[in-house]
């Protein structure tokens, strides 16, 4: 199995019905085209890829790591929990979500098994939760055939009013089988910043950007 050396706490290191919908209007905020999506409404998202990665297996190209977030998501907003398990590979290194600061009131949650994480998302699917990929970004390390990359989302629940839509975190895709190995992400007060990691901007929720990492 792929040991990989990411630390645990990058997370905290990170805080501070089925109808497609039209392009959000230019002065929507990804906030507000969070907030339209909530409830029952799911939207499907299009991967727009800005490049591909030289020497990258196909598995682990911009458009096809896009494709594969934007399926694990829309599983979740679906309420196909019984199906989230399979995005990632059978001993991948964890998932983990941190919501505000652990040591005042906040929450972190962390699974390394397929049955903590089919659990944990079920139980999330109880809570309303949205997930929409705004913009990812991947670099190719060969020695371990490893997609790193980096992310912007939208999240939203009936639980993480409190926290701002606009979440990020990093991961590792496994290049051999194009599923996740590592996922850390985080939630805070205040709204992460969107546009940093690709050339072109999302268009939230339809649309989200895919390039390779400069």
């Amino acid at each position: 199995m792929k040991r990989l050396f990411i630390s645990a706490v990058v997370a905290l290191a990170l805080l501070g019905s089925c109808t497609s919908s039209p392009p959000q209007v230019a002065d929507e905020t990804p906030a507000e085209a969070a907030a339209a999506t909530s409830g029952s409404r799911v939207v499907t998202q299009e991967v727009r890829a800005t490049g591909d990665l030289p020497r990258a297996p196909d598995p682990c190209q911009p458009a096809n790591v896009g494709n594969l977030v934007v399926d694990f998501f829309d599983a979740v907003n679906r309420g196909h929990g019984d199906q989230v398990a399979g995005f990632f590979t059978e001993n991948f290194e964890w998932y983990s979500a941190t919501e505000g600061n652990p040591r005042n009131g906040g929450r972190h949650f962390v699974a390394y098994h397929r049955a903590k994480l089919q659990a944990y998302f079920l139980e999330r699917i109880s809570h309303d939760e949205r997930m929409y990929l705004l913009e990812i970004d991947v670099g190719y390390e060969r020695a371990r055939n490893l997609g790193h990359v980096a992310y912007n989302l939208l999240r939203t629940a009936d639980d993480l009013t409190e926290y701002a839509a606009e979440a990020g975190g990093k991961g590792a895709i496994d290049c051999d089988s194009g599923r996740i190995e590592v996922w850390s992400m985080a939630q805070g007060p205040k709204p992460q910043p969107v546009g940093d990691l690709c050339p072109e901007e999302p268009v939230p929720p339809d649309i989200a950007i895919a390039c390779a990492r400069k």
